[in-house]
């Protein structure tokens, strides 16, 4: 999720003067706040200074240093806020159960305590998390919870944000109707001045229409996303939006268009000042190269790709594309394997992660590794296999 916490930092500006670390936060300054709030917190004890220090940690990824910050944070009155913010720090370093049962307590402690805004944050991180991980049916239910307490907290801008997660959670599962309707009632919540968050509906709304193959409409949204984000310098959506226009190239066979894009998408992610590699980057590089017809890069590229743990959403692809490179390479047994691990993945995301009800678009929105080995086994003389592969998929 890209939601952003620039209106509140806005406010509490107004409330604390132009002191340093509030005004950089407000500006989305993280590597600025990071050292003022962080210096603020240890001289003044400030713990909202030290909650806005780990937040700008964690957005430029410094993950442990976020994470000790944090922990100094204790068991006093921030408690909750700790542990949502020790949550979010130990899940992007790979803890996955703890990460999420200190998600889980920070979310118990705010509901105790009435205090909406701070329940909504912690169900929205676990949204978060469960969203890139695949596990959508509990992101649906954690999306619902931070829906409600976000309403429930009288803040607009609270309620848009947690609308744009519960939108991106029907769009993951393929319910564009419900998807597209969370979006619009966000837009219509949102004021102008909300400048992050609506480049962030923007862009979410121009990749659902990528993802339905309606590039026309959906490339003026990302590049009007892409404008509002750039002036914000909210680097992660700059990215997002390259990443997308990139897409929309390659689906036009518009490569150096395409090859810009991603130049763009780099400068980006290296802004943000995280050291590890961009999926997104990496997944489009490797699908330009491949149609490029040069499959050296394009595997070195999904190698680095693969080596990143990549959530099942993008698993499945990178095996997809080694099809598509050992097909291109007349080696089709090696295809035919690589298009079977795809559809492994889809089908274990389709039955353990799919809520009941949405199964049917989920499936529909990954079926490229069924057509592609059904198209394989035809050019394998193979028109047996191909038919029963139709009638087991139907």
């Amino acid at each position: 999720m890209f939601a952003s916490r620039l209106a509140v930092a806005v406010v509490l500006v107004a409330a604390c003067g132009e002191a340093p670390c509030p005004r950089m936060m407000a500006r989305a300054d993280h590597r600025g706040a990071a050292r003022a709030c962080a210096l603020a917190f240890e001289r003044t004890g400030d713990l909202q200074a030290g909650v806005w220090a780990a937040e700008a940690h964690l957005a430029m990824g410094q993950h442990e240093r976020a994470a000790a910050i944090a922990e100094k944070l204790g068991q006093g009155p921030r408690a909750a806020d700790a542990r949502r913010l020790l949550g979010r720090a130990t899940l992007a370093m790979g803890q996955l159960h703890r990460g999420r049962a200190m998600l889980e307590d920070s979310l118990q402690l705010q509901l105790a305590r009435g205090d909406h805004a701070g329940a909504y944050a912690a169900a929205a991180a676990l949204v978060t998390n469960l969203w890139i991980h695949n596990d959508f049916d509990e992101a649906l239910r954690f999306a619902e919870i931070a829906r409600d307490e976000a309403q429930s907290s009288g803040a607009p801008g609270l309620h848009a944000r947690s609308l744009i997660a519960l939108g991106s959670v029907f769009h993951a599962i393929g319910d564009s109707e419900r998807a597209l309707a969370a979006y619009t009632q966000a837009s219509a919540k949102l004021p102008s001045t909300a400048s992050l968050d609506l480049a962030d509906v923007l862009l979410r709304r121009g990749v659902l229409l990528l993802s339905e193959r309606q590039y026309a409409v959906a490339r003026p949204l990302l590049e009007q996303g892409r404008g509002l984000a750039a002036k914000a310098g909210a680097h992660e959506l700059v990215l997002a939006a390259e990443v997308n226009l990139a897409d929309i190239a390659l689906a036009h066979g518009d490569f150096d268009v395409a090859a810009s894009h991603l130049q763009r998408a780099e400068a980006a992610w290296r802004a943000g000042g995280d050291p590890s590699p961009s999926q997104g980057v990496l997944l489009n590089r490797a699908i330009l190269a491949r149609r490029q017809g040069d499959p050296a890069t394009a595997a070195t590229a999904l190698a680095a790709l693969a080596a990143t743990s990549p959530p099942p959403e993008v698993a499945w692809i990178v095996a997809q594309e080694r099809g598509h490179l050992a097909r291109d390479g007349d080696d089709l047994e090696a295809a035919e394997r690589a298009y079977l691990e795809a559809i492994d993945i889809v089908e274990r995301m389709w039955r353990d992660e799919s809520p009941e009800e949405l199964r049917a678009p989920f499936f529909e929105d990954r079926w490229e590794p069924y057509l592609s080995l059904f198209s394989l086994r035809l050019q394998q003389k193979d028109a047996r296999a191909a038919w029963a592969l139709s009638l087991i998929h139907i």
